[in-house]
């Protein structure tokens, strides 16, 4: 498991905070919201060894500040334990207990933050740790230490539970369980145990504890009794019992030498940690606080008018090739682009689905027999029909009434394959079970397409939608969704203007990124895709805010190298530039996920286009969601 860094659903996967040895403690770090902005400390462990480092989380929300700042204690003092921050009266304060360099002297320096640095500007004073101390110089306000009737060996913390401050902490002794106390919150002030609330745990280290602003949702994070984990239990005031702890993850970065740090901010919970192996690099992982269940996502849109133009949408390449096992060698991982099946995609988030259709028997259908449309991937047959594709899509969508699909359906298959012959036979099965489609020419608004099936057509239109006029076959004005038949573009990105078949319809643009053929093997062709996804969701995210006639973003993050290839594995197969790192290169997915986490997130959502993906879900599983969270939502607790 020494290569595994995968978290356990709903945390993401670790990541370091920052580069170098620099981001490393032997102490637990201390974290903290102010003013909007999450701070991390730590004691430094290379020279000089009496100073703290800081960083602060991005603005772009897609991680910490890389120029840590370094500060200094006096002279023949060093960091001794785990540091502090707390906001007090409106200031943030850095607490840094010390230890003398030669000698027993200790204490507790207390530091405050104008802005820029900390200052120091007052002192514990050496008992800062035993009960009865009046030495605090420095802020004004602190009242002497007072006892607590209850004894522990390690770091407690403190929490805002249900408006009531409680007190957490593993209780000296071989069994160190997890015990819980609040504050009377009268005087005398004392503190009371918490007794019969289900919290059956214990740990080792010290805890950690988080709450939401409304103090409705709690976790708290503990090291495993005689272990290494990190282990969460969650709260909550709707269901009244904690949950069973479990990991935050598992293999690799996770064991720790000191429970996490966590804090709450911004809809999110920030855990950080020091490894426990060597250098006691810091790393992160965050969960989010509301929950997302992305098989009912667009229910949580905050506008029904948004047009799905403006909107982000996750959508996946050769969508129904999940059941293809028909070859093996190279040529099985180009034909084969996805891992889940169409009902397990639309359960995941997705709502744009990228159909090919042909004929299995494709010498009879010419000849004018009746076939069943199939899936095809070039000129292969993925083991799937036409219309059980669209009967998963029914059924999906008579349980999830709030939610919209978009099909794009294309002529694919062995050659002799007639488009006109795929289109007549598709229009039979949408007029089958109309009542699912939209088959509007313009794009739709999410309150339009909930329920129903937008079409995108890159067929011809079926030959019963002509009409005779003067003797002549015409096309009539009635749409078959929004038709992109005659252009298209092919290997290259550019605007898509849709001929209307009725005049009075409302102009419709598309941009497309379809660049998928790459002389290139490997690293070289996977770098040459990731800019051309990269410029096309820039140019989406450019266009935020232009409603009157919004154009449509579709981007492929998919293409092709030399799959002829007549043996070994493609280097960069469909499954492999997805998900594999390619000579040292990030995977197309991760690279993805980390682009569209930079232009925003859950409330402050930035539009990233419909991104068409190969294995969306695959290793990390959160892809899907940073796409979904780039939406304006109003999500649940």
């Amino acid at each position: 498991m020494t290569g595994v860094t995968t978290a356990c659903p709903p945390w993401s996967d670790a990541q370091h905070v920052g580069p170098g040895d620099d981001f490393s403690t032997l102490h637990k770090p201390a974290i903290c919201e102010y003013k909007g902005e999450v701070f991390l400390c730590w004691a430094t462990p290379n020279a000089p060894p009496n100073s703290f480092g800081w960083t602060t989380w991005l603005a772009s929300d897609s991680g910490w500040q890389s120029q840590w700042k370094q500060q200094g204690m006096d002279n023949g003092k060093q960091q001794a334990h785990t540091s502090a921050l707390v906001v007090f009266k409106g200031i943030l304060y850095a607490l840094i207990p010390w230890k003398a360099t030669s000698g027993s002297d200790s204490g507790c320096q207390i530091w405050s933050y104008d802005g820029k640095w900390f200052n120091q500007m007052g002192e514990w004073g050496s008992t800062y740790s035993k009960a009865t101390t009046t030495t605090i110089t420095g802020p004004s306000g602190f009242s002497p230490n007072t006892r607590i009737n209850e004894s522990s060996s390690s770091n407690p913390a403190l929490v805002i539970v249900d408006d009531t401050l409680h007190l957490f902490f593993l209780v000296s002794g071989s069994g160190r369980s997890v015990l819980d106390t609040c504050m009377n919150g009268q005087e005398p002030l004392s503190w009371i145990r918490i007794t019969g609330d289900d919290l059956d745990e214990s740990g080792n280290s010290g805890i950690s504890a988080v709450s939401n602003p409304t103090s409705d949702l709690l976790w708290i994070c503990f090291k495993t009794h005689n272990g290494e984990d990190n282990l969460i239990c969650h709260w909550s005031r709707k269901k009244p019992s904690w949950t069973k702890s479990v990991p935050l993850g598992s293999g690799g970065v996770f064991p720790t030498k000191n429970e996490a740090a966590l804090v709450y901010s911004n809809g999110w919970v920030y855990a950080v940690w020091n490894r426990a192996q060597n250098r006691h690099l810091l790393w992160w992982s965050r969960r989010l606080v509301h929950h997302l269940d992305p098989s009912i996502w667009m229910s949580y849109l905050a506008s029904p008018s948004t047009s799905i133009a403006q909107m982000s949408i996750p959508g996946t390449h050769n969508s129904a090739t999940s059941s293809w096992n028909g070859l093996f060698g190279p040529q099985n991982g180009w034909i084969c682009c996805q891992d889940m099946s169409i009902t397990q995609q639309l359960n995941a988030g997705i709502r744009y689905f990228d159909i090919r259709a042909g004929y299995a028997n494709l010498q009879d259908r010419n000849n004018g027999y009746s076939e069943p449309l199939c899936v095809f991937h070039g000129k292969f047959y993925a083991g799937i029909s036409i219309e059980d594709v669209l009967e998963y899509s029914y059924n999906w969508l008579d349980t999830h009434p709030t939610e919209g699909i978009i099909v794009q359906i294309k002529a694919d298959g062995p050659t002799g394959t007639n488009p006109q012959n795929v289109s007549d036979d598709f229009n039979d099965l949408i007029q089958e079970k109309i009542q699912y489609w939209n088959l509007g020419e313009t794009i739709p608004t999410m309150s339009q397409l909930r329920g129903k099936i937008q079409l995108v057509c890159r067929i011809p239109r079926p030959t019963n939608y002509n009409i005779v006029v003067d003797g002549l076959l015409q096309p009539s004005t009635q749409p078959l969704g929004i038709n992109a038949s005659r252009n298209w573009p092919s290997d290259t990105a550019e605007s898509v203007e849709i001929d209307l078949f009725n005049t009075k319809s409302t102009p419709v643009k598309l941009w497309v990124e379809d660049n998928y053929s790459f002389d290139d093997n490997g690293s070289v062709a996977l770098e040459k895709k990731k800019q051309k996804i990269t410029d096309f969701i820039d140019l989406a995210f450019s266009s935020i805010g232009n409603s009157s006639a919004p154009t449509w973003y579709i981007g492929y993050s998919s293409y092709v190298t030399d799959w002829t290839l007549t043996s070994g594995l493609i280097p960069d197969s469909n499954l492999n530039y997805a998900t594999e790192d390619l000579d040292g290169d990030s995977s197309m997915n991760e690279a993805l996920e980390d682009y569209v986490k930079s232009k925003g997130g859950y409330g402050h959502p930035g539009l990233v286009g419909n991104l068409v993906m190969d294995y969306p879900n695959r290793d990390s599983g959160t892809l899907i969601n940073s796409i979904i969270l780039n939406n304006d939502l109003n999500l649940k607790s």
